[in-house]
């Protein structure tokens, strides 16, 4: 170890035996201090509790100062205010509905309002205006207000307070006798000063008033530039308030923006904000008393001088000493350094120290033995360097031997690189040759090629081709021609038949309105006649309005149309009907959805019937899903309810089938008619397809493809290709022979009492109906009345109108008593 590095040492032992103490003694001093000062600041604020407790019974009137302001804008309040409207009895319970009613509603409003200078405006349920007190307030809609759209379900109050901008908006429900929303009055409240009085009156300088949420929202502020940028969540005295279980009302201490003060605040539950007046300390004198802080002794001159001067003088005494303690060690150390220059002579071990033991002892003895080992290495050193020389002249012999190979090798070399060279001359040619053998072997293989891929599109035009013919000659089970000749029969029998409801119901109506006794059991007959002539009537309608669109007589626009528009609207329609079974409408938009082509009024009117039986077949309490998406060239709409449901393989015949009392697709559909039938030619009409999707236990989903519109708004080529295809590949075909109905049409509509012999009758198709002859339609068709012996007058039809002519006066009626014209 050196000499400085043992004074290093030593001086760092002097420094900390030193150090320690004078380190300790300067902790607990100022620890001592630290305790003296707070004991003063205790004092001092003891002294002070009684001017703090006077000032927070001043901050808390300054809260009921400032809530009793705001109440004026309390539900209760504003009701009482408007009550003189609220309650009249000409505005809530006169119909919203008529003409005379409006213009009553809007006098009497008139009357009420002379004495407001607020806005105030009447509007209906959806949102638009019927009268204001002032005239341009007429035009306000509050369709997509949020705080409007809150009132209807729940028919309260729904209110939003604008400190900044000095306002007050309240949405107040109308409610009729029975307690149902009938209208909704708007007011808006000038409440500007309130505003500004709440800013100025502060309780002290720089004291402040605030507003905030329950959000942490900050409302008001005497800072106006803190309203609606300060979140009161950065102060944690603050933020207590709303996150942590404390009183409505209360005064505490807290800090707020840098400065200490008084806090009191107050929760007004039925507006959800909370009030708040806070006043620093800084603003009242006695707070900014001072007391006698005590100060460290350890730097004053009168005890750190005496004391430093005897450290120092005792710190320099035991470092002299220590100089001469660490110099022993090392005098044995100089000798043997100085005996290390004469270690080549023989006199070496006379210049070391004589030291008989110790660690000195075992240092001599180990250069001894050091000395002598490397004289014998010296020795060694001369034997190798002779066996050096000798391997040094081996090696010149070995390396003349090597120099006369490697130019033999050399030689060889240059034989096999001329080689090599030739070889890749040819090598070259060769693969010039290939090249050329393999482009005109390319060249016919593209030409092959070509002529291939022309058979494969003739082939493929020629399949397109057959596929279409088969396609035709599928659907087209008949000539065109006997096709329109079938509608025609099918049409003039309707009007025949429209001709004999007209003559049965004019008799019937001669004689419920002529003179002479009819019985009770008589009139039940007439009117069972009258009602189930009216539904034949409708039958007759329904069965025309089907052939007209299959003959394509009715012509439907293909224009772009919006489809979430015209759904949104059709919702709004049926909501009502959905909120008396509590049946949520679910919507599920597509919000990128593409216009598609058809008629928006048969589409929503397609869509109103959809949705009229799913809430007529879903369960009270129950949900329908209506979802809009897009699938490559098709806009899709999915109708979901989780009414009953129904075997996939009955759900093709919905579509195809007249239903009755008993309908092969369901109870649900029983008594539909051809109501689905018609809809399904609508929307084949249009372009696109509706089919049914369902599953057991799982309700069921009506779905309707559209095609989409280009920019155009005409048909892409791509579509009007696949137009004749599948929107979506359903489980069953459509059964392309035409839609059936029942053969027993009209004695289901007569004897609806028989219902199990005609549910084992065969079903009919509209081509097979339409392909009669007169013989077909008095065998097989058992027409009601068909005994009653009609007068041919009555079934002469008018020259010019082609109607049937009535004669002046009706001939008698048959005899309701023989069986046949009883119902």
């Amino acid at each position: 170890m050196k000499k400085s590095t043992v004074m290093m040492n030593i001086i760092i032992i002097i420094i900390l035996s030193f150090g320690i103490p004078v380190g300790l003694l300067y902790y607990y001093d100022n620890l001592r201090i630290i305790q003296l000062n707070n004991m003063q600041a205790k004092k001092l604020w003891a002294e002070n509790q009684k001017e703090i407790g006077i000032i927070k019974e001043q901050v808390s009137e300054k809260i009921k100062n400032i809530t009793s302001k705001l109440s004026i804008l309390s539900n209760e309040k504003i009701t009482s205010k408007y009550s003189i409207i609220l309650q009249n009895r000409i505005i809530k319970d006169t119909s919203y509905s008529s003409k005379a009613g409006k213009k009553s509603i809007s006098n009497e409003f008139l009357k009420r309002v002379k004495n407001f200078d607020s806005d105030i405006v009447l509007l209906f349920t959806n949102g638009n205006s019927l009268i204001a007190n002032k005239p341009e307030l007429n035009t306000l809609s509050f369709t997509r207000n949020n705080k409007f759209l809150q009132v209807l379900p729940s028919k309260k109050i729904s209110k939003e307070i604008n400190f900044i901008a000095g306002q007050a908006e309240f949405f107040i429900p109308v409610l009729d006798s029975k307690e149902r929303l009938v209208s909704v009055l708007y007011v808006k409240e000038n409440i500007l000063n309130i505003s500004e009085n709440i800013r100025k009156e502060t309780q002290s300088v720089h004291g402040y008033n605030l507003i905030f949420d329950m959000a942490g929202k900050t409302l008001l502020n005497t800072d106006k530039t803190k309203e609606n940028s300060e979140n009161i969540f950065i102060y944690p005295d603050l933020k207590s308030i709303i996150t942590e279980e404390v009183k409505d009302e209360d005064v505490k201490e807290a800090t707020y923006n840098n400065f200490k003060g008084i806090l009191g605040y107050k929760k007004i539950e039925n507006m959800d904000f909370v009030v708040c007046a806070f006043t620093p300390y800084v603003d009242y004198g006695f707070m900014r008393k001072t007391t006698r802080k005590y100060e460290s002794v350890f730097f004053d001159k009168t005890f750190f001088i005496p004391v430093y001067v005897i450290l120092i003088a005792a710190f320099f005494i035991i470092l002299l000493y220590a100089n001469h303690i660490s110099n022993l060690p090392f005098s044995p150390l100089r000798k043997i350094i100085r005996a290390f220059s004469h270690i080549d002579e023989e006199t070496f071990e006379e210049f070391l120290p004589k030291i008989k033991k110790g660690f000195l002892k075992k240092i001599i003895d180990s250069i001894l033995i050091l000395r002598s080992r490397v004289k014998a290495s010296d020795e060694k050193a001369a034997k190798l360097s002779q066996m050096a020389k000798e391997l040094e002249e081996e090696m010149a012999r070995e390396a003349a031997k090597s120099d006369t190979e490697i130019s033999q090798m050399r030689d060889a070399i240059k034989i096999i690189e001329n080689t090599k060279v030739s070889l890749e001359e040819e090598n070259i040619k060769l693969k010039k040759e290939m090249e050329k053998q393999k482009a005109e072997f390319d060249k016919k293989l593209a030409d092959e090629k070509a002529i291939l891929n022309q058979k494969i599109i003739d082939l493929t035009r020629d399949l397109e081709k057959f596929k279409n013919d088969l396609k035709k000659a599928q659907e087209s089970t008949i000539p065109l021609e006997k096709e329109n000749m079938r509608m025609e029969a099918i049409l003039m029998m309707n009007t025949e038949l429209k001709g004999v409801l007209s003559v049965i119901k004019t008799y019937i109506s001669s004689v419920l309105g002529g003179e002479g006794k009819i019985t009770d059991a008589q009139q039940q007959f007439l009117g069972v006649v009258i009602n189930k002539s009216a539904r034949l009537e409708r039958l007759i309608n329904d069965l025309t309005e089907l052939a007209r669109l299959e003959k394509g007589e009715i012509k439907l626009l293909r224009q772009p149309i919006d489809i979430n528009t015209i759904i949104q609207d059709v919702i709004f329609a049926v909501q009502p009907q959905a909120d008396i079974k509590k049946i949520e409408l679910k919507i599920n938009f597509s919000p990128t959805l593409t216009n598609c082509l058809g008629d928006s009024g048969r589409l929503s009117n397609v869509i109103t019937q959809l949705l009229n039986q799913a809430l007529k077949v879903s369960p009270r309490g129950s949900k329908i899903i209506i979802e809009t998406k897009e699938e490559k060239e098709k806009v899709i709409m999915r109708f979901t309810d989780f009414g009953m449901s129904m075997p996939q393989t009955k759900a093709s015949s919905l579509f195809v089938n007249f239903h009755g009392p008993e309908s092969s697709a369901g109870p649900e559909f029983a008594n539909t008619g051809l109501r689905f039938p018609i809809l399904k030619a609508i929307i084949n009409n249009m372009g696109g397809d509706i089919w049914i999707e369902s599953e057991i236990g799982k309700g069921k989903t009506f779905v309707i493809a559209l095609i989409k519109s280009s920019e155009k708004g005409t048909i892409s080529k791509e579509t009007e290709a696949k137009k004749t295809e599948p929107a979506i590949n359903k489980s069953e075909p459509t059964p392309v022979a035409g839609i059936k109905i029942q053969r027993n049409l009209m004695q289901d509509i007569v004897k609806p009492e028989v219902k199990q012999e005609k549910a084992k009758e065969e079903l009919l198709s509209v081509n097979d109906l339409l392909s009669f002859k007169e013989s077909d339609v008095k065998t097989n068709v058992n027409l009601p009345g068909k005994d009653v012996n009609v007068p041919q007058d009555l079934l002469k039809k008018d020259e010019k109108t082609k109607e049937p002519k009535l004669p002046d006066e009706l001939p008698p009626l048959p005899d309701l008593n023989n069986g046949k014209g009883i119902l």
